[in-house]
């Protein structure tokens, strides 16, 4: 299974067209990202992030709507436990968006 995760785009560096990058913010934690698969991003926008490719732009309901999904399944709740039950503890990560 693939997972993208969303990130909010801070800043991004056209110098070299095919290796176009950006920093995303996922939260407090700022990530530079390629965009060579996403030229029309700007800063601003909401991406999907995989294996450190932005893959898509989303809307920001979407995204919070993703990361609340994310913090759902692993938050320390009994019932988030109940559905897996190799979740450690819950993460702040994203806590920022």
């Amino acid at each position: 299974m693939c997972l993208a995760v969303p990130g909010k785009v801070i800043d991004l560096d056209s110098s070299e067209p095919l290796m176009k990058t950006g920093r995303v913010a996922f939260g407090s934690v700022v990530k530079v990202v390629n965009f060579a698969y996403l030229p029309e991003a700007v800063p601003g926008d909401y991406v999907l992030v995989h294996v450190g490719f932005a893959m898509n732009v989303i809307n920001q309901s979407a995204a919070e709507n993703t990361v609340r999904s994310i913090m759902a399944l692993t938050s320390d709740t009994p019932s988030a436990k109940e559905a897996n039950p190799n979740i450690v503890c819950a993460s702040p990560f994203w806590s920022e968006i």
